[in-house]
């Protein structure tokens, strides 16, 4: 496929994208307009406050994540709880890959010791 035709398809995506997301502001637009105006600002009123007490929660719930993986971490095995558990992995071994290349070309006995993984690809906003 060319690049011409991926970029073809990144637009129909971009399209389908913003169908999506009209398809949604027509259905906010439509119950907006089912209700009362005082049910919807009490509605407002009602996402607002459990937005902010969501936030929080979330913000909380952050932390104390953040300090799990630090203790599990620092404890070395795998905790498990009575609804979730902490994986511990060992660490990932890592190589200077521009350092092995040039030891490599030396040395094209360690190639054999070499794999390459499969490229990713992420779709990203402009």
């Amino acid at each position: 496929m060319t690049e011409n035709e991926i970029k073809t398809k990144l637009d129909m995506l971009a399209d389908m994208r913003a169908r999506a997301d009209l398809a949604e502001s027509e259905r906010q637009r439509m119950i907006a307009e089912s209700f009362d105006p005082l049910v919807i600002e009490r509605l407002e009123t009602i996402e607002l406050n459990c937005k902010a007490a969501a936030q929080l929660a979330q913000e909380q719930a952050d932390i104390l994540e953040a300090e799990v993986k630090q203790l599990v971490a620092a404890h070395g095995t795998t905790i498990k709880s009575t609804f979730l558990q902490a994986v511990w992995n060992k660490p990932r071994v890592s190589w200077d890959g521009k350092q092995l290349e040039g030891y490599a070309a030396a040395h094209p006995e360690i190639r054999a010791f070499r794999s390459e993984g499969k490229p990713t690809v992420t779709i990203r906003s402009l």
